[in-house]
């Protein structure tokens, strides 16, 4: 069971480590989503700061999860909207169980909420770093616009709020700049073309799209390249 699971047996700088965790966490948003059903964005916020699983000899909740053991070593966000859960403090001693830092993972973590869709993939880690490439680009292809005409890009508001994960942090670090040249690395030719095209002949601004907190009725295991599919089991 989760709860006598020891902790020696998760090595922080292993694939399995993050793919058992990630799993986990997509675990515990389906079974919020089955007990409790769809959230309005406050009770959405609520949940993920109070359902929780014990493991580790620790109670982690969604958003311990996600703060504390898959972004735990990752920067803290840089924006926090309306109804997100409280961040936890860097202080926090469940950080100790933090896996290694990889930005792909706030493409791939789904809260159950409108803003992130209802798919979501059982990761392995015997194809995770293709895995991790394909949720990355799917992602990115799903939210990112482009207005050729005013140089704009309209991102998701996942990216305004760890951009730090994917740009320099430096005072002197065009953040505008990296965080595109970040996405011209993972979407498809049609989204490359409009990005470099911004890229290299203009000056483009970012906006981000809203966060909706309300969630969605359910997951749905959006499969792997070896064609498995179906609902995603709690």
């Amino acid at each position: 069971s989760l709860r006598g699971l020891s902790a020696s047996l998760l090595d922080p700088e292993a694939s399995e480590t993050l793919c058992f965790w990630v799993n986990v966490y997509h675990t515990l948003v389906q079974h919020t989503l089955l007990v409790m059903g769809p959230q309005s964005a406050k009770e959405w916020a609520t949940a993920h700061a109070t359902v929780s699983y014990e493991l580790l000899g620790n109670v982690f909740s969604l958003a311990e999860m996600e703060q504390c053991i898959l972004r735990g070593r990752l920067s803290p966000p840089r924006t926090v909207p309306k109804h997100y859960p409280r961040v936890a403090s860097r202080q926090d001693e469940r950080i100790a169980f933090a896996v290694y830092p990889d930005p792909r993972v706030n493409f791939v973590l789904n809260p159950g909420c409108v803003a992130h869709g209802p798919e979501v993939s059982v990761l392995r880690p015997a194809v995770l770093n293709l895995t991790l490439n394909e949720i990355t680009s799917n992602f990115l292809d799903r939210t990112v616009t482009v207005d050729l005409q005013a140089a704009q890009i309209t991102l998701h508001r996942v990216l305004d709020m760890y951009l730090f994960d994917v740009c320099d942090s430096s005072p002197k670090a065009n953040v505008t700049v990296e965080c595109i040249r970040f996405c011209v690395r993972h979407v498809s030719r049609d989204l490359w073309t409009k990005l470099t095209l911004l890229l290299n002949e203009a000056k483009p601004t970012l906006k981000f799209h809203p966060y909706k907190f309300n969630s969605v009725e359910t997951l749905i295991h959006a499969g792997q390249s070896d064609g498995d599919g179906g609902a995603l089991e709690g």
